[in-house]
């Protein structure tokens, strides 16, 4: 990536998002690849970044029927970054980087996988692959693409992605254009 793509970097508040302390959290204007996301957050320009790759229905088979489920893949940290608890189970974290699991939202744990408790730890099958059943996102969760956008499964990516789109965790006490400089400077430095 070259510095001209992080002169459009700007920061903006994830509006209608569920997460702890929103107004602490930065968006980066910017698709990039996932080498620059791990150098990015190895510079510590915030107290932690993360990304989401993509966002498509998949196709979910149960044993009975196969049908579509929207899916979102992210880096494993991404319940992290954004303080979110879940309403059943648990959610992934940076310690399970690389493992096939799966979050799922409340509709999809109600309506798919009938509320049933002994979902959990229990292999779901997307896409032909099989990951196993972590937690349910609360009922009232709102995506990082807003209100009224909110995938059904959430994936953490095991293969490096083509493009990540960033958020971070903005560090106590420095304000988002200090962050702002700083995430300039050290782009220019990694080009």
């Amino acid at each position: 990536m070259n510095v001209t793509v992080y002169s459009v970097v700007r920061e903006m508040i994830l509006n209608d998002l569920s997460a702890r302390q929103p107004d602490h959290l930065a968006r980066v204007d910017a698709d990039v690849s996932y080498a620059l996301y791990r150098d990015l957050r190895h510079a510590k320009v915030f107290q932690d970044l993360a990304f989401y790759h993509s966002f498509r229905d998949w196709n979910w088979q149960s044993r009975t029927r196969s049908e579509l489920a929207w899916t979102m893949t992210t880096s494993a940290n991404f319940f992290d970054v954004l303080g979110v608890s879940p309403s059943a189970g648990r959610l992934y974290s940076q310690g399970d980087e690389g493992r096939a699991i799966a979050v799922v939202s409340c509709g999809f744990w109600r309506k798919r996988l009938h509320a049933d408790p002994k979902a959990f730890g229990q292999p779901l099958k997307l896409n032909g692959r099989f990951y196993i059943v972590l937690g349910v996102l609360p009922q009232n969760y709102r995506s990082v693409y807003g209100r009224g956008v909110s995938p059904e499964v959430y994936v953490p990516i095991i293969t490096d992605p083509d493009h990540c789109l960033l958020f971070g965790r903005l560090r106590d006490g420095v304000t988002r254009g200090q962050t702002r400089q700083a995430l300039v400077t050290t782009a220019e430095r990694l080009s």
